[in-house]
């Protein structure tokens, strides 16, 4: 099992490199690791609860930011996330063609654990080798789902016929357990009723 880290293009590095030097109320020197860049995905409960069985969230999962990491001398992390000027809809694989910028900038304890997980991933793979006999290559991306508060490292297969995982890294959802991998099909399963009861809520109306 391995992980192959997508590369973000160059106008991506360069609007995460100008926004950190926007940035002066940063205490300490940041410097972007470009090693832990990773892409983000949302999906939202419409979509969520319109999967059929047996249909992959592929199917609604749509690209929405780079995750950019800068690394202070302290060992603090600093996430920037850069998405595209306009809103105008791309077709998937080409959502960050053209101009970009920084859209926000995030830092602190919160922000610091949860990189830091995606930073070790090697000792996720050894897990999930040794337990779960798991094997090919995965695409790190990081999953949001708002409407039932959950923030995940999902681990797209790149090879035929596996599985992809999900590490929760926030969740109030009681059968996911933070940092504790899970396959899709079982993150779906724990999702999916939580879904369908805040999309049924008046808040969602």
């Amino acid at each position: 099992m391995a992980f192959k880290m997508k590369t973000p293009a160059t106008h991506i590095l360069g609007a995460f490199a100008s926004g950190l030097k926007d940035c002066p109320h940063l205490d300490d020197e940041y410097t972007p690791n470009s090693s832990y860049h990773v892409p983000a995905y949302a999906v939202t409960l419409k979509d969520l609860v319109s999967l059929g069985a047996g249909q992959s969230i592929d199917n609604v999962a749509r690209e929405v930011a780079w995750q950019c990491l800068a690394v202070s001398k302290s060992g603090g992390v600093a996430v920037g996330e850069v998405t595209p000027r306009t809103k105008a809809s791309r077709p998937a694989g080409r959502v960050f063609d053209g101009p970009v910028k920084m859209s926000s900038l995030s830092y602190g304890p919160i922000i610091t654990g949860a990189y830091k997980t995606v930073m070790g991933l090697a000792a996720f793979a050894d897990d999930l080798i040794q337990k779960y006999q798991v094997r090919g290559d995965y695409e790190p991306r990081m999953l949001r789902i708002p409407g039932v508060l959950v923030t995940a490292v999902w681990l797209k297969s790149q090879t035929a016929d596996e599985t992809d995982w999900v590490i929760p890294l926030h969740t109030k959802i009681g059968e996911l357990k933070p940092e504790i991998p899970v396959t899709m099909e079982k993150f779906l399963e724990a999702v999916l009723p939580v879904a369908r009861v805040r999309l049924a809520s008046p808040v969602f109306d």
